[in-house]
């Protein structure tokens, strides 16, 4: 099914045809699967971007015995490897 350039078309539905696969045929996808695939994925990338820019300057909360505990198990272990032959 093609249409000539320059002619103004409107998009009919049967109760028969599937929109999704009409869409993904106008597009040049041959498989609706294809479709939703690419959909998804651009989907994702969008709401990567904004879960980034919403997230971009946010630290995470640490507590103040984190550091104190690190430093001590670190002491540890170079104890440990300084006793071995």
């Amino acid at each position: 099914m093609s249409i000539p350039f320059g002619t103004s078309s409107t998009l009919l539905l049967d109760s028969q045809k599937n929109p999704v696969l009409i869409i993904s045929m106008m597009l040049g996808f041959s498989d609706p699967w294809v479709f939703a695939g690419f959909s998804l994925t651009v989907l994702s990338v969008f709401f990567c971007i904004l879960y980034g820019i919403r997230n971009w300057n946010r630290g995470g909360i640490e507590k103040e015995g984190d550091y104190r505990e690190e430093i001590q198990w670190e002491r540890e272990e170079i104890e440990l490897i300084e006793k071995l032959p």
